[in-house]
């Protein structure tokens, strides 16, 4: 096999960082969604930063705002039990 279009190849495919940023990335715009937490607008940012995977964005970035939206989703969650 030609190594060197095997090396362009794989250099092309995402790495496992990469799917693992997207999955959560999905996550948390599914809970947007499904929430409609109004967060800095996160489903449009969200949206934004899966629009551009050029971009990098660090993990502890999307891991804090997965925390956020998860404390947010709770905090809603407690409000709506206590109507």
């Amino acid at each position: 096999m030609n190594t060197k279009g095997l090396s362009a190849y794989r250099a092309l495919q995402p790495t496992n960082a990469e799917h693992a940023r997207r999955a959560q990335v999905e996550v948390i715009l599914k809970k947007a969604t499904l929430y409609n937490v109004a967060f800095l607008q996160n489903e449009t940012l969200l949206a934004a930063f899966a629009a551009l995977p050029q971009i990098v964005i660090p993990m502890q970035t999307l891991e804090q705002t997965a925390e956020l939206l998860l404390w947010l989703d709770g905090a809603q969650e407690k409000a709506l039990l206590s109507h």
